[in-house]
């Protein structure tokens, strides 16, 4: 509840004065934090800013009361080229002993003048850092982030909780709040090295845009945070020197407590492969890989990794992306429901006609990912060319999907299903044991077609003619063929396009533009 001196108690002649005091704080709050929230990609903190507190305060007698008599309002300090020191002192005093939260904003370009930010955050280093909770920096030119986070060096941080850092310069700083940050729980860095450090309240550990660090400093630091929940570190460069004097052998880290992993370089694979086999962690985590080279060997991650492999093993349906675009190249493998993501990019090879193309990448690319439970797979792919043999080479790594989608498309309006025969003449043949491709596939979706056609000649006689060899190879009928254009329905598709599907397939489904769809009759094969 709060209370103000008799001096201040509110008439009677404004309604509003007749609120009680909690809920006009309250408002106050919310008006305050009104487009203010400090958030970063993944912290937000629901926090007004304490400058929009000042108008509220000079509304009446009774709200600069309420508002004076509320330290929690004045304890958001967001420090700006605008904010004054005289301001600063102002708040601080005001907001007595009450945690603060404070966010440091640089200069918008290099003629803005820094003002009083930088003696404004060396006041909060040297007179109030025990108080201290949530830290915000952004936007800093390098030298003046090495500046700031020296005068944050050897200082104690007894109730730091949450740390973010973001630049778009690489700042490689000797030191961060040395003195120790026992509760310190959530660090998000981009573009700032922060220290390798024990970190036994953290729970999540977010940094990108990272030196790529010994592996030993990593290891040491996952090592000291057995609370940890959220890992996440994107690397570039070569490996630093280690920092550290290890005295613990490369055994596994238990990590019982990890819900989301996530590991990318821009240099090397090795640099997250030989990370994986320390990590123990269970098989209940989401785990995201995300690399920017193409795989140049065929390594199946989770024999490496057997809590990588567990999560592998709850993979039903997936998403296997091939992109070959405007320079950049792409391919991604998904789960449907996110618990498993690996991905490489590259820019050093070409993909087209006439290329002799290095397609191991894609293949490689579902060795390292081993699915034994995959029952779904949606295949998307952007300007691919690849050959049936290729096609065959990844299919026969997906041996227990019951459907599968097809979904090509390319730069020149209407070309990319003249693109699929080649995946269509795979799903037809054979591996080195004799067995068919796919052998328990039921369901069948093609998009991006044309059927106001005939069949001859068409992607649709190399389908049909592969769903006939594969009846003739012992696998059982299609059940479904489900068909998506963007054709109008009009009259529907020749009256013999069907034909060649005829014992092969029990049932078609064509899925007009604007929502529309008819079943295709097949007869009864004689």
């Amino acid at each position: 509840m709060i209370t103000f001196p008799d001096s201040h108690h509110p008439s009677n002649d404004c309604p509003i004065q007749h609120l009680p005091g909690d809920l006009l704080y309250d408002i106050a709050y919310i008006v305050a934090s009104a487009s203010s929230g400090l958030k970063s990609s993944n912290v937000a903190v629901a926090a007004p800013d304490s400058i929009r507190v000042v108008p509220i305060s000079h509304v009446c007698r009774y709200w600069r009361a309420l508002t004076l008599a509320s330290p929690h309002l004045w304890s958001f300090l967001h420090l700006t080229t605008n904010m004054r020191l005289s301001m600063l002192l102002v708040f601080l005093s005001r907001s007595r002993d009450t945690p603060l939260y404070v966010r440091m904003r640089g200069p918008e370009s290099f003629w803005d003048p820094s003002g009083d930010l930088l003696p404004g955050a060396q006041l909060l280093a040297e007179g109030h850092m025990e108080r201290i909770e949530y830290i915000y920096i952004s936007h800093f030119f390098r030298n003046d982030m090495m500046r700031l986070f020296e005068l944050f060096a050897d200082k104690r941080a007894p109730s730091l909780r949450s740390v973010t850092a973001l630049s778009h310069f690489c700042v490689d700083i000797p030191a961060f709040l040395g003195g120790g940050m026992p509760m310190l729980q959530r660090l998000q860095s981009v573009g700032v090295s922060i220290p390798w450090l024990p970190y036994q309240n953290m729970i999540e550990l977010d940094l990108a845009n990272q030196p790529t660090p010994a592996k030993g400093d990593i290891l040491w630091t996952l090592r000291h945070s057995p609370a940890i929940e959220v890992f996440s570190l994107f690397m570039h460069g070569r490996p630093s020197a280690s920092l550290i004097s290890h005295t613990e052998a490369d055994s596994a880290i238990n990590l019982p407590l990890l819900q989301t992993l996530r590991l990318g370089s821009k240099r090397a694979t090795e640099d997250v492969l030989e990370l994986l086999p320390h990590l123990d962690f269970p098989s209940t985590t989401s785990v995201h890989l995300h690399l920017r080279e193409r795989p140049q060997k065929a390594v199946d991650w989770g024999n490496i990794c057997p809590s990588l492999c567990a999560v592998q093993a709850r993979v039903l349906a997936g998403l296997l992306k091939i992109i070959a675009l405007n320079g950049l190249y792409r391919v991604a493998f998904r789960s449907l429901d996110n618990i498993l993501s690996i991905e490489w990019q590259w820019s050093e090879w070409r993909w087209g006609p006439g290329v002799d193309q290095d397609v191991s990448s894609v293949q490689n690319t579902l060795d390292c990912v081993t699915l034994p439970s995959l029952r779904s797979l949606t295949i998307q792919a952007k300007q691919c060319y690849l050959t049936a043999e290729q096609w065959m080479g990844i299919l026969q790594r997906i041996p227990t999907i019951r459907k599968l989608e097809i979904d090509f498309a390319s730069e020149q309006t209407g070309s990319a299903f003249s693109k699929t025969p080649a995946i269509f003449d795979a799903l037809g043949r054979r591996g080195p044991d004799g067995s068919t491709v796919c052998p328990r596939l039921t369901h069948l979706i093609v998009k991006r077609t044309t059927v106001m056609t005939e069949v001859e000649g068409t992607p649709w006689d190399t389908l049909a003619r592969a769903l006939q060899n594969r009846v003739l190879s012992g696998a059982a009928e299609l059940e479904c063929l489900d068909v998506e254009t963007q054709e109008s329905r009009n009259d529907g598709p020749p009256a013999d396009w069907a034909r060649p599907f005829v014992g092969s397939v029990q049932s078609i489904n064509i899925h007009w533009r604007n929502n529309e769809w008819s079943a295709v009759h097949l007869p009864k094969p004689t």
